[in-house]
């Protein structure tokens, strides 16, 4: 775990990693994203999300959770849980990742 007080230095420090922006602004689907072993998900302030800024720098990368009609959002800490689960899933439908025979996660070295 590592701690950025700001998001240049953050930026900065996880070069190259691709960076997954989780917003309600979006229209891409996270079921739509190949997220990757070493990819960044990315959640903002569960009060207001990620700043527009960041959001607009990086619309490539922006996904959403699919909700049902009429709902606004989750929970910051059921869409953190939900996302890395769906990632990891993918990881593990594509080979990059397995389970063990006690079915524990296991990421090839040096990734994830």
């Amino acid at each position: 775990l590592r701690v950025h007080t700001h998001w240049d230095g953050y930026a900065l420090d996880t070069r190259p990693a691709k960076r997954w922006m989780l917003t309600t602004r979006s229209a891409r689907s996270v079921l739509d994203a190949e997220i990757r072993p070493g990819d960044h998900l990315v959640f903002g302030r569960e009060s207001r999300g990620l700043p527009g800024e960041i959001l607009d720098a990086h619309e490539e990368t922006c996904v959403c959770l699919p909700m049902a009609p009429g709902e606004r959002s989750l929970n910051l800490s059921t869409a953190v849980c939900a996302v890395m689960y769906l990632a990891l899933r993918g990881c593990v439908s594509r080979g990059e990742a397995s389970l063990d025979g006690d079915g524990r996660l296991v990421m090839p070295a040096g990734r994830g």
